[in-house]
């Protein structure tokens, strides 16, 4: 029988209930907007630190052309790019034909899911690149082929692979990967921003493309890398959130038995965050640019970054879709319900008005209302 007085996994429960994050947004304690730019560089500048860039990055990345190839309308370019040593990381690019150093388009940088390869993201799930089979047995892969929706509206887009998959993939597998990098004080979230940044920066580069009109698409996995990316780079115009939102420090507490630890392993670990902030923190801080979460959260969490928005000047770049289940406030019956412990993902789930079968990039939210971030 367990003896309470001695249980670590309580002493645990104590630190995450009862030490909130340092830079956690307190509308109640950031109360005008002075109050709130100076917590926003705060929380920047710590974010930054987090990242555990690397000291032998190189000044200029190289970038390395591989092919072109000719589409309906847009053309499907593949690039390499080393940003640090013993380091290259490919990458497709669609741009439209009526693009010109005369004719600028938006850039899109389009960051997938777990696994979601870039050629799907692209619509070219049958491109032979020489590392395995056509890709198969992903969902939804129309509207996760958020690229091609994107160039078809005349903007120039970027699509990479999530480290350590697909193309990247190497000898031992991405929990492993992350688990060394952190070994050596860097981190799999770190990494993924610091090659993704790398990619704006030359992106941002392009004649034919408006630096000033630039945004990130993310969907699940991506959008871990896409909130550090937005509040480091001042070039990020607008950011299409495609997951659920929810303080991660509350799904820890929630979440209690062993086998719910940590939703995912080591790929999530950013070391030290939860001892300064969480991801609903890193959503605030991006205001007032617009920000779309297109799949919902806690209510409670939506709301709480809702009054940041209010606070900077410009609550509606903010907006928020549920899940189409939960569109309708009456099918969210667990708003505001205080989220219990010991429970499952499954169980949170509830709490946090996700739908899991139906996670996938909304195009028909997301699409539209980036045109529109982009332009305005």
């Amino acid at each position: 029988m367990m003896n309470d007085r001695y249980r670590t996994d309580l002493f645990v429960q104590h630190l995450y209930k009862d030490q909130p994050g340092k830079l956690r947004f307190d509308p109640e304690k950031i109360r005008t907007k002075e109050e709130f730019d100076a917590w926003k560089e705060q929380v920047r500048e710590k974010a930054y630190e987090l990242m555990q860039f690397p000291e032998d990055a190189y000044e200029k990345p190289e970038v390395r052309f591989l092919f072109s190839r000719q589409r309906d309308g847009y053309r499907v370019e593949k690039y390499e790019i080393s940003p640090e040593p013993e380091l290259w990381i490919p990458f497709l690019l669609l741009v439209p034909d009526t693009v010109s150093t005369k004719n600028k388009a938006p850039g899109v940088l389009c960051f997938p899911g777990w696994d979601v390869p870039k050629e799907m993201l692209c619509g070219e799930e049958s491109m032979n690149l020489g590392y395995g089979e056509p890709v198969s047995g992903i969902s939804y892969p129309f509207s996760n082929a958020m690229a091609l929706r994107y160039v078809r509206k005349g903007m120039v887009a970027l699509a990479c692979d999530n480290m350590g998959t697909c193309e990247q993939e190497g000898l031992y597998d991405r929990q492993q990967f992350a688990l060394k990098m952190i070994f050596k004080g860097r981190n799999y979230v770190g990494l993924s921003v610091f090659c993704r940044w790398a990619m704006f920066n030359w992106l941002a580069e392009q004649d034919y493309v408006d630096e000033n009109r630039m945004g990130l698409a993310a969907h699940s996995l991506g959008t871990e890398t896409s909130m550090f990316l937005a509040l480091l780079e001042p070039r990020v115009k607008a950011v299409s959130h495609n997951d659920f939102m929810s303080d991660n420090e509350q799904r820890i507490i929630s979440c209690f038995p062993p086998e719910e630890f940590m939703f995912g392993g080591h790929i999530h670990i950013v070391p030290s965050m939860h001892k300064w902030f969480s991801f609903p923190d890193l959503i605030a801080a991006f205001a007032p640019k617009p920000m779309l979460l297109s799949e919902g959260g806690v209510q409670e969490d939506l709301e709480r970054i809702g009054k940041a928005y209010a606070l900077a000047g410009a609550p509606d770049n903010y907006q928020y879709v549920h899940y189409p289940e939960f569109q309708d406030p009456a099918n969210r019956k667990l708003d505001y319900q205080p989220i219990p412990e010991g429970i499952t993902n499954e169980e949170y789930f509830r709490y946090a008005n996700v739908v899991p079968e139906h996670h996938y990039y909304k195009t028909e939210i997301c699409i539209p209302w980036m045109e529109k971030a982009l332009n305005s």
